[in-house]
Parts: structure tokens; sequence; C-alpha cells
């Protein structure tokens, strides 16, 4: 859950895949030329449940495989929901495709907005892709987007914390304030859907 950046292909989550085209959905166009994959924001898409990517995410990759592509960059602007890859070279060849993978990893404390069961929506634009001018160029596409209820933060918890500590009270007395505990992962995360016995 926790791990640090850079990701391998033995660390961190997948969370999601897509592909890179050259020669659209046909995989046949009228070039010889490869597609080149420069640059990649990812934005938030409808369904989205994470107030706040940069306090959740501790660090976030694309990969080809196990080859790491490049790391992102997550805004740490309030309300603004964007994940940067830059400085990439991913190459197509010609009418051929390939796939990426977005591999996450979470903060040990997801935030105070961010909850057990919040689900993330990540969202490709055609505004938000750059291929090199050299190559096959890019046609204008539709947003593609994560499916919603896929990528959810999933708390498990490792401990009781008392929140209303027990108090002195007589044999066979009503203890008041009632004692209250909460279930959380040792990070602090609480987990909401805990309901198992003490």
């Amino acid at each position: 859950m926790n791990d640090a950046a850079p990701l391998t292909s033995s660390t961190g989550t997948l969370v999601w895949q897509f592909k890179v085209r050259d020669g659209g959905a046909t995989l046949n166009d009228s070039d010889s030329a490869s597609t080149t994959l420069t640059d990649l924001t990812i934005s938030k898409s409808t369904g989205n449940q994470v107030t706040s990517w940069f306090d959740a995410i501790k660090t976030i990759a694309l990969f080809d495989g196990t080859n790491l592509i490049a790391t992102g960059t997550v805004n740490s602007t309030a309300s603004v929901y964007s994940i940067a890859f830059t400085g990439m070279n991913f190459v197509v060849p010609d009418n051929s495709e390939r796939t990426l993978s977005l591999k996450m990893s979470l903060n040990c404390g997801i935030g105070n907005l961010n909850f057990d069961g919040d689900d993330f929506g990540f969202s490709i634009s055609n505004a938000n892709t750059t291929f090199l001018s050299s190559g096959s160029g890019k046609t204008t596409f539709s947003a593609q987007s994560s499916l919603n209820g896929k990528i959810v933060i999933d708390v498990v918890a490792t401990k009781l914390n008392f929140t209303v500590q027990p108090s002195n009270s007589g044999i066979g007395t009503i203890m008041t304030p009632y004692v209250k505990a909460n279930a959380t992962d040792n990070c602090g995360n609480l987990d909401k859907n805990f309901n198992n016995s003490i």
C-alpha cells in the first residue's frame, strides 16, 4: 500500500490499463511512421469520490509490462485533480498498439478528506495528450475513463482505538458516557465497514 517511488513490477497496485494505438481502431493508417507519446495528464472523471488526490497518493507510475515508463506528478493544489506524466518516449510501431499500465501506492495516512470506500475516477482526454509531430500524430478521440467502483480505497483494520474512554461506574450501573472505539489500520485510517467481534 505504501510503497515509495520509484515503483517496480513488484510494488504498488495495478489500478488501470489503456492502449495507445497507431492507425486507430483498425490499426491501419496511410503512413509508415510510428506514434510516440511524450506527455499525458490524467484528470478526474465523473464518479470520482476521492476528495484530495495529493493527500491520498504516495506515488503513481506508468508501466509497459514490467518496464517503468514514467512516474507521475500529482497536483498539490486543493480541488485540482491532475496527474502529469512528462518527458516520455513511448513509441508505438506503425499500425500496432501497446498497453500502458497505471500502478499506484497510497500514503500511510490518506488524509482527513479521504475515506475507506472512496473510489478514484481517472480520465484521459484528447487535450491532455501530446505526441511527437514527426510521427503519425494524433486523431481526435473522446475521453476515456476508468470504470466506477474499480479503484476503491480499502482500509483493513489492524487495531481498535478508544474514542470515548471507559469511566468509573458501580457494579450493575450503566457506564456513561458509553465507551466508544473505532477500528483503524496501522496508519490511523478508519475502517468504516469493520464489524468483527471484539
